[in-house]
């Protein structure tokens, strides 16, 4: 059940990012689709301010390159390598 939910959410942050120019609806989206993964407001806030910038210096037009984005972005803020 947790795979699948987390699948879906992912599946709707592709679904937002893949498309390339996103406007101020749309970022809130993805706002509310992090927060509902629960991220916290603090790392949200982050993971946002970190997408926005780096999908603007990167070009993004597709999924793949969405996926790409968000993977690096993800990993740089949440710091899996660190023991929590």
């Amino acid at each position: 059940r947790l795979a699948k939910s987390q699948n879906t959410l992912g599946r709707s942050m592709l679904g937002l990012l893949g498309g390339g120019d996103l406007d101020e609806d749309s970022w809130e989206e993805v706002e509310d689709t992090l927060l509902i993964a629960d991220l916290g407001p603090v790392v949200t806030q982050s993971v946002v301010a970190s997408l926005r910038t780096q999908m603007a210096s990167s070009g993004v037009r597709t999924e793949a390159d969405a996926r790409a984005v968000l993977r690096e972005v993800l990993i740089s803020e949440l710091r899996p390598d660190l023991d929590r």
